[in-house]
């Protein structure tokens, strides 16, 4: 009988063991849920209002509360819905920080998680998406945007939801040159925004449909038609509207060098401003409206009343004005002086403030990304610290298993955050050296001797001054619109490079001959290159190789399609090459400013060498390096 019980009592006492055991987990798991439970609903109320707050919120605290509400995501379930929102709002901070391919695929990510009927705010995500991808050159991605709108929103959608679908599908197809389906769905977006009795958007559609009129149709009287439609209803709609319109009509009567009437129109646009009230903007519309009544005074020869419009310009201050704005008003100044032939020394002096407001601009945008990495790498250390003080506190209270998970958990935190380091002192310099390299763009001395060269020949053949002085004026231009983009079309770098070329041989008439040579690639075609790679290259030629020679020189640049995404270039000269002991490019301050440049984009830096030829005992330098190549100028 005990052999007989024994394994009974065994059976049971292991049954007890399970019992307990499972009674045990269960009672955790139990607990723990309702704990999940918990934080999840503190967290997705503590996310709506770090939402609330980034509607409102300074630049330079939203990455803080991104990073927080990323940090709630990922320790509590979320809806759907709340998630999408935080992408989106990440997405709108790396659009303002011009990084468009992350924001874009932020939008992307928000989009997908939205269920029908979508809200009203959840349209906005489609409007960023697009403005995203738009700005980034993906029009096809625009495209897939907007179908995947249109089966969201179905057939009987409203019509400001239809109104925002086609819009989208309009300004993709007319960047992307297909104007015929551009029309057909701007006028679809007309006809929903009648509906939906929007008012600004219908004007802004209209002016969209003369803007067809006008460069695709190329008919005149239609494009005036249409906006007569609009300046004609004048008493229906806001004074901010009538701005708008009377400004773009000014515009286009400006194109078609009418320019009396386009004075008439910037005026009365600017009469409606003035009758704006608390209006953010309104800096921006009377520096935009002084600028263009003092180009069509230029153009009237009125340059009395361009300079008064020009100084109301400055007396807004030209810190406070957009870029675009404030770089046409001192292009408009610079051409005044030339126009109304005040001498050579109000040219300096538009010129140098051209230089001084580029160099100015360059400096803030430098030091307030500086300043903004700056602010956020020490907001995140101390959030990081707290939401570290959290998990220690929660450790106490957890098993073992839980303590090695979040233990790992922090080791991946701090590993971004030494990562998030390294990426802020990368950016910092290369900030710096983007700065120094535009600082660094066009020898001031070229530009005086140049000048210099001018007014001497002034008095000697007055035609021929006049002709290198609006090449003078058109290579400035290029500089300075050059200078404010990170990639350039090649056939506008060609240009700069050949308008120095050009100032040089009146400086040193006869001295050198030069030629550019194409390889395997066109001109013309979408090739965009970083600018002023190659002109400092092609002053050493002339200030160092060709100094003291007693023949012609000859400068030779060679571009061809190299590995994929560059292209190489090659410049030689027949100078008197380089001496030995200055081989050594680093010694350069050009050089090597370029050369470091180089090296963060490009597999090497320069290469320098002397060119000899043995059969004619030609001396010479040659310069070799790849150039970075893009298809589009944000692509």
């Amino acid at each position: 009988m005990k052999n007989q019980n024994r394994p009974s009592a065994s059976v049971a006492f292991l049954r007890k063991i399970i019992l307990g055991s499972t009674l045990f987990w269960l009672a955790i798991a139990f607990l723990s849920c309702r704990q999940a439970v918990a934080t999840s609903e503190n967290a997705s109320r503590e996310l709506q209002q770090i939402h609330l707050q980034l509607d409102g919120t300074p630049s330079d605290s939203v990455n803080v509360l991104l990073r927080r509400a990323e940090l709630l995501q990922a320790q509590a379930l979320i809806p759907d819905s709340t998630r999408a929102h935080t992408y989106y709002h990440r997405g709108r901070y790396l659009h303002q920080l011009g990084q468009l391919d992350s924001a874009a695929i932020l939008f992307h990510d928000a989009i997908s998680l939205i269920q029908a009927p979508i809200s009203r705010r959840q349209l906005a995500y489609f409007r960023m998406a697009w403005a995203a991808y738009s700005a980034a050159g993906e029009y096809g991605e625009c495209i897939a945007i907007s179908n995947t709108l249109g089966e969201l929103i179905g057939p009987a959608a409203p019509p400001m939801q239809k109104a925002l679908l086609y819009f989208i599908r309009e300004n993709a197809y007319r960047q992307q040159g297909d104007f015929e389906k551009a029309v057909e769905y701007n006028l679809r977006n007309i006809e929903q925004l009648e509906l939906a009795r929007d008012t600004q958007g219908l004007v802004s559609a209209i002016i969209s449909k003369a803007f067809y009129a006008y460069y695709v149709d190329e008919d005149i009287d239609e494009t005036f038609a249409i906006l007569d439609t609009l300046v004609g209803q004048e008493d229906q709609y806001s004074h901010n509207l009538n701005r708008y319109i009377n400004g773009e009509y000014g515009v286009y009567l400006f194109f078609e060098g009418l320019y009396q009437r386009a004075l008439e129109s910037y005026q009365k646009g600017l009469h409606h401003i003035h009758q704006m009230e608390a209006e953010p903007n309104l800096n921006v519309y009377l520096a935009t409206f002084y600028s263009n009544i003092a180009e069509a005074h230029i153009q009237l020869k009125d340059f009395n009343n361009a300079q008064v419009f020009l100084d109301s310009v400055h007396q807004l201050g030209l810190e406070s004005i957009p870029e675009g704005v404030r770089n046409s008003t001192l292009r408009y100044q610079l051409e005044l002086v030339y126009r109304n032939r005040q001498g050579l020394g109000p040219i300096m002096s538009a010129l140098d403030s051209i230089l001084w407001y580029q160099d100015q601009q360059f400096l803030r945008r430098n030091e307030s990304d500086l300043r903004a990495l700056q602010i956020a790498n020490e907001k995140e250390k101390k959030l990081l610290e707290q939401n570290k003080q959290e998990e220690l506190q929660n450790l106490r209270l957890r098993s073992r298993q839980t303590l090695l998970l979040v233990l790992f958990t922090i080791i991946i935190l701090l590993g971004y955050l030494l990562y998030r380091q390294r990426q802020l002192h990368f950016e910092k310099q290369e900030l710096q050296l983007h700065q120094r390299l535009l600082r660094a763009q066009m020898n001031p001395h070229f530009t005086f001797n140049t000048l210099s060269a001018i007014q001497n020949l002034i008095s000697k053949n007055p035609q021929k001054a006049i002709s290198y002085q609006l090449k003078f004026s058109r290579l400035l231009r290029l500089i300075l619109k050059n200078s404010t983009a990170n990639f350039v079309q090649l056939d506008d770098e060609l240009t700069t490079v050949e308008g120095y070329l050009e100032l040089q041989l009146l400086r040193f008439p006869g001295k050198f001959d030069y030629k550019i040579v194409l390889e395997g690639i066109e001109r013309d075609s979408l090739n965009f290159i970083p600018p002023m790679l190659i002109q400092p290259m092609i002053e050493n030629c002339i200030e160092h190789g060709f100094a003291n020679i007693d023949y012609k020189g000859l400068i030779t640049i060679t571009l061809s399609k190299g590995r994929e995404g560059f292209l190489f270039c090659s410049i030689k000269d027949n100078g008197v090459g380089i001496p030995v002991d200055r081989i050594d490019y680093s010694k350069a301050k050009s050089t090597k400013l370029i050369d470091s440049f180089l090296k963060k984009l490009t597999p090497r830096g320069l290469s320098l060498s002397n060119n000899t030829a043995r059969t004619t005992g030609e001396k010479g330098a040659l310069v070799e390096f790849l150039i970075p190549c893009k298809n589009a100028p944000n692509g």
